[in-house]
Protein backbone atom coordinates (compact mmCIF):
# COMPACT_ATOMS: atom_id res chain seq x y z
CA UNK A 1 0.00 0.00 0.00
CA UNK A 2 1.27 3.39 -1.11
CA UNK A 3 1.97 5.97 1.79
CA UNK A 4 0.44 9.55 1.11
CA UNK A 5 3.18 11.69 0.98
CA UNK A 6 2.48 15.04 3.05
CA UNK A 7 4.54 17.81 1.49
CA UNK A 8 7.22 19.63 4.42
CA UNK A 9 5.01 22.29 5.62
CA UNK A 10 6.21 25.51 6.77
CA UNK A 11 6.86 25.66 10.65
CA UNK A 12 7.14 29.21 11.17
CA UNK A 13 4.33 32.05 9.74
CA UNK A 14 5.66 35.77 10.12
CA UNK A 15 3.13 37.91 11.27
CA UNK A 16 4.34 40.75 10.87
CA UNK A 17 1.88 43.84 8.29
CA UNK A 18 5.15 44.91 6.75
CA UNK A 19 6.57 42.37 3.89
CA UNK A 20 10.15 42.54 2.38
CA UNK A 21 12.41 44.69 4.28
CA UNK A 22 12.51 44.18 8.07
CA UNK A 23 10.99 46.90 10.10
CA UNK A 24 11.64 46.70 13.86
CA UNK A 25 9.52 47.98 16.21
CA UNK A 26 10.13 50.93 18.12
CA UNK A 27 8.34 49.98 20.99
CA UNK A 28 10.18 46.37 20.92
CA UNK A 29 13.45 48.37 20.78
CA UNK A 30 12.89 50.41 23.50
CA UNK A 31 10.81 48.03 25.75
CA UNK A 32 12.82 47.46 29.07
CA UNK A 33 10.85 44.31 29.89
CA UNK A 34 13.00 42.07 26.78
CA UNK A 35 16.57 41.41 26.92
CA UNK A 36 18.93 42.06 23.69
CA UNK A 37 19.26 38.77 23.03
CA UNK A 38 15.06 38.64 22.87
CA UNK A 39 15.04 41.42 20.71
CA UNK A 40 17.92 40.21 18.75
CA UNK A 41 15.94 36.86 18.33
CA UNK A 42 13.34 38.89 17.17
CA UNK A 43 14.75 40.70 15.10
CA UNK A 44 16.38 37.54 12.56
CA UNK A 45 13.11 35.86 12.97
CA UNK A 46 11.18 39.13 11.78
CA UNK A 47 13.77 39.49 8.61
CA UNK A 48 12.76 36.01 7.38
CA UNK A 49 10.00 35.37 4.87
CA UNK A 50 6.76 33.68 5.02
CA UNK A 51 7.19 29.90 4.94
CA UNK A 52 10.76 29.55 5.92
CA UNK A 53 11.98 26.23 7.74
CA UNK A 54 12.81 27.86 11.32
CA UNK A 55 15.09 25.51 13.67
CA UNK A 56 16.88 26.31 16.93
CA UNK A 57 19.81 25.43 15.23
CA UNK A 58 19.54 28.34 12.38
CA UNK A 59 19.03 31.06 14.91
CA UNK A 60 22.16 29.55 16.27
CA UNK A 61 23.91 29.62 13.12
CA UNK A 62 23.42 33.74 13.36
CA UNK A 63 24.00 34.13 16.82
CA UNK A 64 27.41 34.02 18.84
CA UNK A 65 24.98 33.20 21.97
CA UNK A 66 24.71 29.28 22.33
CA UNK A 67 21.46 27.02 22.24
CA UNK A 68 20.49 27.68 25.97
CA UNK A 69 20.41 31.25 25.58
CA UNK A 70 18.31 31.19 22.43
CA UNK A 71 15.97 29.02 23.59
CA UNK A 72 15.68 31.16 26.83
CA UNK A 73 15.36 34.44 24.92
CA UNK A 74 12.32 32.41 22.58
CA UNK A 75 10.67 32.02 25.84
CA UNK A 76 10.96 35.44 26.85
CA UNK A 77 9.60 36.16 23.09
CA UNK A 78 6.36 33.90 24.36
CA UNK A 79 6.01 35.59 27.75
CA UNK A 80 5.83 39.25 26.19
CA UNK A 81 3.52 37.60 23.59
CA UNK A 82 6.02 38.29 20.18
CA UNK A 83 5.64 34.40 19.57
CA UNK A 84 3.84 31.64 19.56
CA UNK A 85 4.32 28.10 19.41
CA UNK A 86 1.46 26.34 17.95
CA UNK A 87 0.80 22.49 18.02
CA UNK A 88 -0.99 21.15 15.15
CA UNK A 89 -2.62 17.10 15.21
CA UNK A 90 -4.05 14.81 12.48
CA UNK A 91 -7.81 15.65 12.23
CA UNK A 92 -8.62 12.05 11.55
CA UNK A 93 -6.25 10.15 14.60
CA UNK A 94 -5.77 13.34 16.67
CA UNK A 95 -2.43 11.79 17.21
CA UNK A 96 -0.37 15.12 17.39
CA UNK A 97 1.77 15.79 13.95
CA UNK A 98 3.70 19.18 14.22
CA UNK A 99 4.34 22.44 15.37
CA UNK A 100 4.91 25.91 14.08
CA UNK A 101 6.04 29.28 15.40
CA UNK A 102 3.81 32.41 14.78
CA UNK A 103 5.87 35.31 15.55
CA UNK A 104 4.76 39.04 14.85
CA UNK A 105 5.85 43.00 14.99
CA UNK A 106 3.03 43.54 17.24
CA UNK A 107 2.70 42.08 20.78
CA UNK A 108 0.04 39.24 20.95
CA UNK A 109 -1.88 39.68 16.99
CA UNK A 110 -0.97 36.77 15.23
CA UNK A 111 -2.90 36.37 12.06
CA UNK A 112 -2.83 32.71 11.23
CA UNK A 113 -5.35 32.08 8.74
CA UNK A 114 -3.30 31.24 5.45
CA UNK A 115 -0.98 28.66 7.50
CA UNK A 116 -4.39 27.60 9.05
CA UNK A 117 -5.86 26.96 5.73
CA UNK A 118 -2.96 24.98 4.24
CA UNK A 119 -3.58 22.85 7.14
CA UNK A 120 -7.06 21.75 7.03
CA UNK A 121 -5.74 21.27 3.36
CA UNK A 122 -3.36 18.66 4.58
CA UNK A 123 -5.89 16.97 6.54
CA UNK A 124 -4.28 18.43 10.08
CA UNK A 125 -6.25 20.90 13.06
CA UNK A 126 -5.25 23.30 15.19
CA UNK A 127 -6.74 22.15 18.76
CA UNK A 128 -9.54 24.47 19.62
CA UNK A 129 -10.07 26.00 16.12
CA UNK A 130 -12.90 24.99 14.52
CA UNK A 131 -13.64 28.04 12.24
CA UNK A 132 -11.22 30.69 11.43
CA UNK A 133 -13.60 32.49 10.51
CA UNK A 134 -16.17 32.94 13.33
CA UNK A 135 -16.73 36.70 14.40
CA UNK A 136 -16.60 37.34 18.27
CA UNK A 137 -20.52 38.38 19.26
CA UNK A 138 -19.65 39.27 22.08
CA UNK A 139 -17.07 42.72 20.48
CA UNK A 140 -20.57 43.98 18.50
CA UNK A 141 -19.08 44.66 15.71
CA UNK A 142 -20.47 44.51 12.28
CA UNK A 143 -19.43 41.84 9.33
CA UNK A 144 -16.19 42.67 8.16
CA UNK A 145 -16.41 40.00 5.48
CA UNK A 146 -13.54 37.42 5.09
CA UNK A 147 -10.97 38.42 7.64
CA UNK A 148 -7.82 36.80 8.72
CA UNK A 149 -7.45 34.58 11.95
CA UNK A 150 -5.75 36.50 14.45
CA UNK A 151 -5.22 35.19 17.75
CA UNK A 152 -4.96 38.54 19.97
CA UNK A 153 -3.32 38.47 23.44
CA UNK A 154 -2.57 34.96 23.62
CA UNK A 155 -6.14 34.16 24.80
CA UNK A 156 -8.45 34.02 21.63
CA UNK A 157 -8.29 30.84 19.68
CA UNK A 158 -11.90 30.75 18.36
CA UNK A 159 -11.93 33.93 15.54
CA UNK A 160 -11.50 36.93 14.70
CA UNK A 161 -11.51 40.26 17.00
Amino acid sequence: MKRKRHRRLPDAINCSITKNFTQIPNEMLKNPNLSGKAKTILSILLSNKDGWVSHIQTLNNFMKEGLTAIQSGLKELEEHQYLKRIKYRNKKTKSWAGSFWAYTDVPGVFNIKDHYALLLKEGYEINGIENPDMGNPDMGLADMGNQPLIILNGNNTNGNN
